[in-house]
């Protein structure tokens, strides 16, 4: 099924509604899509028969999407202040998915997410329309990659643009939050962004709140282009969320160097673990330069579950962790301050240089960890 957005019916008087925005297919038998996110799960199971479950379940997202699909993209772009590149794109609806969505192509999951056993039901009210909204802000934010003008340029390479999930995350999320403040009301909003599912699914929120929420105030007249442009690039937030910088060696190769005691110098995780009471797997040092610090976690940190799955050791943490990255992000459930939480570990690009420069480079495959097991 095909379901382009109708004629709007709600309409507020502080946009003008006269930008460009791209046609949008609501796309629920993408079959093919589904399968290849889940290869191993469809062979004994039918894709055709969750899509199926889909298109019987959308009802009140095409309702929402029908009557407020394209006055969302109006208010995303106004306050924004970057236009559409694209003509036209698909929301492809799907049964599951690994992480709560995807903007490129923009994926929504309707069923459940995580891995081959999902973790948890998505919720479908105000939370589910918050989630449409930062997925569609985060690929909003993407067109000026697509720009050459100088504004775009501007935009692109500020560092509060890196697509790292404290920075150019952290803006997605506040042009979704004001669009949904503006298109549900504020209370709820706020609610929805002050649940438990956004708790879990959004690694950068204390940052956010901390330096954004209730700091930054978009609007069409002061549009976040404009309030990016205006933040330098040596501000508190900037140095706050600054990924980790890796450095080169000696000789030159690219491998990063670790001085910390415990640590490979050559896993790309950098972490090592020590064992508590009852056989938990802690972290006891990290190093704030590779993948498991810029992913949001700390020292002091207990890992309970990878992947829906609870990590038995050492090994096995390591193993699971670099598994979930081969297929793209995996959950991780961990506890800190005697308080359960979860982040999505994916993939990060390291910058190499210093702040002003723009070159990144992704970390090595680690073997060392799978081969000697020393510590990562």
């Amino acid at each position: 099924m095909a379901v382009t957005a109708l004629t709007q019916q709600t309409y507020y008087t502080l946009f003008k509604y006269n930008s460009y925005i791209p046609v949008v297919t609501i796309n629920d038998r993408a079959v093919a899509l589904q399968q290849a996110v889940y290869d191993d799960l469809y062979k004994s199971r039918s894709a055709e028969k969750d899509l199926e479950w889909v298109a019987q379940s959308d009802t009140d997202f095409v309702r929402f999407w029908n009557q407020k699909g394209d006055t969302l993209l109006y208010i995303l772009t106004e306050l924004a202040g970057i236009q559409w590149r694209e003509a036209e794109f698909d929301i492809y609806l799907v049964r599951h998915f690994p992480t709560i969505g995807s903007p490129d192509p923009v994926v929504i999951p309707f069923g459940g997410i995580g891995p081959k056993e999902l973790l948890e039901e998505i919720p479908k009210d105000n939370r589910m329309i918050l989630n449409i909204a930062f997925q569609l802000a985060r690929r909003l934010l993407a067109q000026t990659d697509r720009s050459d003008d100088p504004t775009s340029y501007a935009l692109t390479h500020h560092p509060l643009m890196r697509q790292t999930p404290h920075r150019r995350d952290n803006l997605a999320m506040l042009l979704a939050l004001v669009t949904c403040q503006n298109m549900l009301g504020y209370d709820k909003a706020n609610e929805a962004f002050e649940s438990d599912f956004w708790d879990r699914h959004f690694p950068s929120k204390l940052i956010f709140e901390k330096y954004i929420m209730n700091k930054w105030v978009v609007r069409p007249e002061k549009n976040l282009a404009e309030l990016i442009l205006n933040e330098p690039r040596n501000s508190e937030l900037v140095q706050a969320t600054r990924p980790p910088i890796p450095r080169r060696a000696a000789s030159g190769d690219g491998q990063p160097i670790s001085q910390i005691a415990g640590i490979s110098p050559t896993g790309k995780l950098g972490f090592s673990i020590r064992y508590e009471s009852g056989n938990a797997l802690v972290i006891d040092t990290i190093d704030a330069n590779r993948l498991a610090y810029a992913n949001g976690l700390r020292s002091g940190d207990q890992i309970r579950r990878v992947g829906g799955k609870t990590v038995r050791s050492y090994r096995d943490l390591i193993e699971k962790l670099l598994s979930g990255l081969e297929r793209g992000s995996t959950p991780v459930e961990f506890v800190r301050d005697n308080k359960v939480n979860m982040l999505t570990f994916q993939p990060i690009l390291l910058p190499i240089y210093e702040e002003n420069d723009l070159y990144f480079e992704e970390m090595e495959e680690d073997s060392a960890a799978l081969g000697e097991m020393g510590p990562e």
